[in-house]
């Protein structure tokens, strides 16, 4: 018992010591995603704020008490997975040294300091989507994808991945794993069926921003200002949400290496996350 409580002290020590050098109210940048909703259309990212507002009004206030609402319940199941998978294995210490390491890592500090960000509920929709995979709930698992990406399409590059990663991993024997493996009928069936409605519905998304995406500028905008919003940070989330996925292509591409690998970024945050 006395042992367990040293531990909860540690990994709570280590995520309040974390979390309390970055954490803030959301910023206009984060009050502005929970403003945008369907009232012009639809459009990509609209669906958080669709259900926010069937929930209660959106004012400062509102936004700040769900944004941390959603945080603690990130932290909570960060916290709750990490003592499980301690306890469940008492005597490696490399699981206490690595879940330390990343309470106290990057990530936990931008992400209270990124509060208020649609991102932490994608988070917590990929921990749910990993929950229902490897108890062989496939098809909730991908509709609970369906509905991530609806919220924010960065669920294709983050969710999806993981989950189809503890797909292989729960359907593979806890061994040597072979290539073959991979590319068994059963395995590729699970795959197929978790990826078939996410896979749609981001084309769809894709598609209706090609066509549409930039006719809601104006408006949106106008909802912003009238909402107190600052002229700079409504022209950038509108660009954000309506500006089609080719036009970022198009900017962006030429600039990707730079930024991935040799980019402020990585030099400040990459080689600490290294160690």
């Amino acid at each position: 018992m006395c042992r367990k409580f040293l531990l909860i002290f540690l990994y709570l020590y280590s995520l309040i010591f974390s979390v309390s050098k970055t954490i803030r109210i959301p910023n206009l940048w984060a009050q502005s995603h929970w403003l945008v909703d369907y009232r012009f259309g639809f459009i990509k990212r609209g669906l958080a704020g669709e259900l926010f507002g069937f929930l209660c009004d959106k004012n400062v206030s509102s936004i700040t008490i769900l944004s941390i609402s959603i945080l603690s319940v990130l932290y909570f199941f960060i916290i709750n997975i990490a003592l499980k998978t301690t306890w469940n294995n008492p005597k490696s210490y490399y699981r206490m040294l690595f879940f330390v390491i990343f309470l106290l890592s990057q990530y936990i500090v931008f992400s209270a300091h990124l509060i208020g960000y649609l991102d932490h509920i994608i988070f917590l929709l990929t921990i749910l989507a990993v929950y229902l995979t490897i108890r062989n709930k496939i098809l909730l698992a991908s509709l609970v994808a369906v509905f991530s990406i609806f919220i924010h399409e960065i669920s294709v590059v983050l969710l999806l991945p993981i989950c189809c990663f503890a797909i292989i991993v729960n359907e593979i024997p806890q061994r040597k794993i072979f290539i073959r493996d991979i590319f068994s009928r059963n395995l590729l069936t699970k795959l197929v069926l978790f990826l078939i409605f996410p896979f749609f519905t981001a084309v769809f998304i894709s598609f209706y921003q090609e066509i549409n995406g930039g006719s809601y500028y104006a408006q949106l905008f106008s909802y912003l200002r009238q909402s107190s919003i600052p002229a700079n940070v409504s022209d950038s989330v509108c660009s954000a949400y309506t500006k089609s996925f080719t036009y970022y292509l198009r900017e962006q591409y030429g600039h990707f290496l730079q930024r991935i690998f040799i980019s402020k970024a990585t030099i400040f945050y990459g080689i600490p996350i290294l160690f």
